[in-house]
């Protein structure tokens, strides 16, 4: 068989060879470079739109007072004597979707997420009762009552309670979270928080624009009544 053939049929051979070893890393790194560049742009298009939506949230200024809002106003009240605008919460509110997951899975909790709202009278044990007979002396002329429990504090809300008792009983609530993790004889010092700053926290928070009518909050389902005995106990 001539030379110059067997040198054509093995160059034929190595580029044939060639071809195909591109091929297969083609095949190989083609749909995983595909995948990576859709996950990129996926990415990147997300992150423009919780971008803009934050932008958009934040040039609201909302003057409704929800969980969080009324978190940060009354941190910054109890610190510094004033309350924020409108413009300045919006910055510090907690709206991105990836941050509340992220948070999740750290098990971190903002402040307003140690107060909950509407709690069940049903779920009180024998040992919460003792320490509502302790305390509830403070709560003698509200529609609400508050339970420390395991950290976190419990609301639960008379039948007749109205917007602005749903607004106060969460503010006190946020209070009470506060000095808990300061002090031991937190509901008294709560309470005289209440008395001597609440009514000019909503004055200031009028002044600045704040809707203080009500609160922003889910649907209160659970609501409890209670009557004062002659010896001022509750019973439900």
């Amino acid at each position: 068989m001539p030379l110059i053939y067997l040198q054509r049929r093995a160059a034929k051979r190595h580029l044939q060879q060639c071809q195909e070893w591109d091929w297969e890393c083609c095949w190989h790194m083609l749909p995983g470079g595909m995948i990576w560049l859709y996950g990129f742009h996926s990415f990147l298009s997300q992150y423009s739109i919780c971008t803009a939506n934050y932008k958009a949230v934040q040039s609201l200024s909302l003057s409704t007072l929800n969980y969080e809002r009324t978190s940060i106003l009354l941190q910054y009240f109890m610190e510094h004597g004033e309350v924020l605008t409108p413009e300045q919460v919006s910055k510090q509110e907690h709206i991105l979707p990836f941050w509340s997951s992220w948070r999740k899975l750290l098990r971190v909790k903002l402040p307003h997420e140690l107060v909950h709202l509407g709690a069940k009278a049903s779920m009180l044990a024998h040992s919460d009762m003792l320490l509502i007979a302790k305390t509830r002396s403070y709560y003698t002329n509200a529609n609400y009552f508050l339970l420390d429990k395991d950290g976190s504090v419990c609301i639960f809300i008379h039948k007749q309670a109205v917007a602005t008792d749903v607004l106060k009983s969460f503010v006190h609530g946020l209070v009470l979270a506060r000095f808990m993790q300061k002090s031991k004889s937190c509901h008294t010092e709560a309470h005289q928080w209440m008395d001597e700053k609440y009514n000019t926290f909503i004055s200031k928070l009028k002044v600045e624009g704040y809707s203080t009518e009500r609160l922003l909050s889910h649907s209160i389902v659970w609501k409890a009544h209670w009557v004062y005995g002659p010896l001022d106990e509750k019973t439900k």
